[in-house]
């Protein structure tokens, strides 16, 4: 789970940089809160998602409050990398400067995203 600010800007962020998708039916919502899921297009019901809170009150939140990073799997590291650099991702951490193992870019927040080989 990750807090979010902007609830437009990171389901966003998560469909266009990962094309990822919002669960059908994947919205939960509340009279304080709401809590959208994303996935990879196409991932089995049973795989897990993302899910983005977004509480109605505004208030912001410090990065590291209980939560490390994000971590996606990829079989190919470099394409991958390649496609989010094309969809003007953050270039935080490329592959080459781990190992070519993993790679980290941020979201529009800050929070780290590790993209890391299958």
């Amino acid at each position: 789970m990750m807090r979010v600010e902007d609830a437009d800007e990171s389901l966003g962020f998560w469909t266009r940089k990962f094309e990822y998708d919002e669960r059908p039916a994947g919205r939960w919502e509340t009279d304080d809160f709401a809590n959208y899921f994303v996935e990879p297009a196409g991932a089995a019901d049973e795989a897990m998602s993302v899910e983005l809170t977004y509480n109605y009150d505004g208030r912001s939140y410090e990065l590291g409050d209980a939560w490390g990073h994000v971590a996606v799997r990829t079989d190919d590291l470099d394409d991958a990398w390649e496609t989010l650099m094309t969809r003007d991702a953050e270039d935080y951490r490329d592959p080459e400067s781990c190992d070519h193992q993993y790679a980290f870019t941020k979201d529009h927040d800050g929070h780290e995203i590790e993209v890391v080989r299958r």
